[in-house]
């Protein structure tokens, strides 16, 4: 989901994944809670009903789990229960990833055979979902209007996104350890480690990209030697050198000294390493290279427009 930008929309893959990740979460949360209640694990039927009229509702689930095998005792399980329960764009989202494991994601094949009830269309659908996040966040609105903040916004609008995610899922696994399911379920929490010990300044903040095959070994945008000297000969070429401990503000990436490239008084790149980023939409568009953010070199949730701003005005 955290790929997702303006030159990547190839929403299926993660809609696809997200919907049966959290099915079978759901349903594996089932069959333990009714391990614990009776003493041996639901018939096919039992956890099939459990998912609605085909079986994947994710409504449906998520409804079961918080009617019949939820602790809500304590104030964090108190607050994850309200969470679940009356949190509009979890459910939303929710709603959308359930419309596609159910029948969306052969919505294309139902326009080309015309098939009499076709299924809903999970693009309009998840783009009005986003419209909608980023209608309650002003600043955000005003950077998808502008070509130099576009990568962020992507970035600010995915976090939002994942974090719903995150915490619906911490809210599920920490009844792993101190909520419903007893101690059946607690020989398999440690699956659930990640989630367990997000803290709510935490949520969003994960770079998932970083914990796959990264794509600086993917991606030519090496600094060379000889792109180092045209740098410092090149009167259009302007740079700068900051690093963490002079910077008055907070420090949005992983390495703490960086140079600023600006080009052209216009495209701006970061030097971080041996390799370049780009810091602005037009950058990324001229040389063909990742995002600060795409790239994992800064930290989701805390803005490089500082940055920018400071390359453009060199």
């Amino acid at each position: 989901m955290q790929n997702i930008g303006a030159d990547n929309t190839f929403y299926h893959l993660p809609q696809q994944l997200l919907s049966s990740g959290i099915e079978r979460l759901m349903k594996c949360y089932i069959c333990l809670a009714y391990f614990k209640i009776n003493q041996k694990y639901p018939n096919y039927k039992f956890l099939k009903d459990c998912g609605g009229e085909n079986g994947h509702d994710l409504i449906a689930l998520k409804s079961k789990i918080i009617n019949g095998y939820f602790d809500y005792k304590s104030t964090a399980l108190e607050a994850d229960k309200e969470y679940i329960l009356d949190d509009n764009e979890l459910n939303q989202l929710l709603s959308i990833l359930s419309e596609f494991g159910k029948y969306a994601r052969y919505h294309n094949l139902d326009i080309i055979t015309s098939k009499e009830k076709q299924s809903a269309d999970i693009e309009e659908l998840w783009e009005n979902f986003q419209n909608d996040i980023v209608k309650k966040h002003p600043d955000l609105d005003a950077k998808f209007s502008s070509l130099e903040f576009m990568d962020e916004a992507n970035d600010t609008l995915n976090q939002l996104i994942v974090g719903l995610i995150e915490r619906f899922v911490r809210a599920l696994s920490r009844q792993f350890t101190i909520g419903f399911l007893g101690e059946k379920a607690k020989q398999y929490s440690s699956i659930f480690y990640d989630f367990l010990m997000l803290q709510d300044h935490q949520i969003g903040t994960t770079d998932y990209r970083r914990k796959s095959k990264g794509i600086c070994n993917d991606i030519k945008h090496k600094k060379s030697y000889f792109g180092k000297i045209i740098r410092i000969l090149n009167p259009h070429y302007k740079y700068k050198k900051i690093t963490k401990n002079d910077y008055v503000g907070e420090w949005p990436f992983y390495k703490d000294s960086i140079v600023l490239e600006c080009r052209e008084k216009h495209w701006c790149l970061a030097d971080i390493g041996c390799r370049y980023y780009a810091l602005n939409g037009p950058a990324k568009g001229r040389y063909k290279i990742p995002g600060v953010g795409e790239g994992g070199m800064a930290i989701l949730g805390k803005t490089v427009g500082p940055f920018i701003d400071i390359c453009l005005n060199l």
